[in-house]
This record gives structure tokens, sequence and C-alpha cells, in this order.
């Protein structure tokens, strides 16, 4: 009898642990759900390039064609080089009128206690001979307005052109001193006015002649 009811009692068991076998559900394991992506940019469609504008062709104009200048028969053409050579300026003709343009000292060079002898240069272009009462004033170069001597005046018929006179009587300076820096003037004597008039060089300006002096 309690073998029995030890069947009995295990046969319990084993249906109670099929029944609970059979309500407990067998678990399935989730199905993973893929996350989102994360959202890229919209790729924009490319923007299309403006079409290439060509440029326009340019018309050529009808060139004439050069005519060709007529050759002799036998003739080398040649060509003709244009002159480089500057124009010759004639000079205007100098001023009518009696110049000095050169005065010579001797002896050379001049020393003191010796008498000098002057000999200007004249140029007549009056055309006619000109006698002329004429003078060789002497001036230091620290006093230009003050004369430190003269020569005697000297009477002279100046021929036409380019002559060359001397003084009658010389000047000299006295010994005993430093060499010195003279310069000297030509002048005539106006009859009129009887006064001298520095005779000038064709340009115009005042002639002078610087020289030195010094001991024997």
């Amino acid at each position: 009898m309690f073998k029995s009811i030890w069947m009995v009692g295990g046969l319990i068991l084993i249906t109670s642990a099929l029944a609970a076998c059979a309500a407990t559900p067998t678990p399935v394991p989730p199905t993973p759900t893929s996350r989102p992506s994360p959202t890229a940019p919209p790729t924009l469609p490319p923007t299309p390039e403006p079409p290439a504008t060509l440029a326009p062709t340019p018309t050529l104009l009808p060139t004439a064609p050069i005519a060709a200048s007529p050759t002799r028969a036998g003739v080398v053409a040649t060509a003709t080089r244009a002159s480089t050579r500057a124009p010759t300026i004639t000079p205007p003709p100098a001023q009518a009128g009696l110049f000095v343009n050169n005065l010579r000292i001797a002896p050379d060079p001049p020393v003191r206690g010796t008498d000098l002898e002057f000999y200007p240069t004249f140029i007549n272009n009056t055309n006619v001979v000109q006698n002329k009462r004429w003078i060789v004033y002497i001036y230091r170069s620290e006093t230009p307005n003050r004369s430190t001597g003269e020569t005697p005046r000297t009477n002279t018929n100046i021929p036409q052109g380019v002559s060359e006179q001397k003084t009658t009587v010389g000047w000299k300076l006295g010994v005993g001193g430093p060499c010195e820096y003279f310069f000297a003037r030509v002048a005539y004597i106006d009859e009129q006015e009887n006064k001298p008039v520095f005779f000038t060089q064709p340009n115009g300006k005042v002639f002078e002649k610087p020289f030195t002096l010094c001991p024997p």
C-alpha cells in the first residue's frame, strides 16, 4: 500500500513538472533593431557650368594689293637714305666797328723795372681807315676802378681788317717789390667829349688783358 502511495506521489510530481514546463514559454531572444544611422547631408547635384562663350571671330578686312612702283628695265631700285647731316648755319656778319681782341706785352713775361711795350690787335670792320688816338691803362687787380699807370697817347691810322699796332712809349713799374697782378685796357680818346672810351671785343665786352709783374 505504501508502495502504491509512493508511485502515485511520484506520478503527481512528474505530472506537475511537465505541466510547469508546458506552461512556461521558452524565452525568445529579442531581435536586435538596427539603429538609424546619422543623417548624412543631402548630396546636391553638381551645378552645371555655364557654356563657354566663344570669342567672335574677327572679320578680316580685305587688303588692297600694294601696287609695285614701275621700274625701268635694267635699273635696280635703290632705297634712298634720308640725310642726317645738320643744316649748315651761317653765322651773322660781325658788327661793323673798330674792336680790340688781343694785347701782346713785351718782354714776355714782363718784369719790374723794365719798359713794357704794348701791341694791341685791332679789328676794323668799318670799310674805312680809322685815325685814332689811343692809350693803354694799367690797373692793379685789387683796384679795378682806379688806374695805376698809363702809356702816352699814340696816334695811329688803323687800316681795314686785322692789324697789330704798337705804343710809341712804354710803361714800367719800379723795382723793389714782390710779384703783383695787373690787367690792361685799351681806350681811344673821344674828340668831342675829350675823354677815353674803352675798346670792346666783337661780342660787346670791354677788352682786358691780365698779366703779372715780378722782380727780375
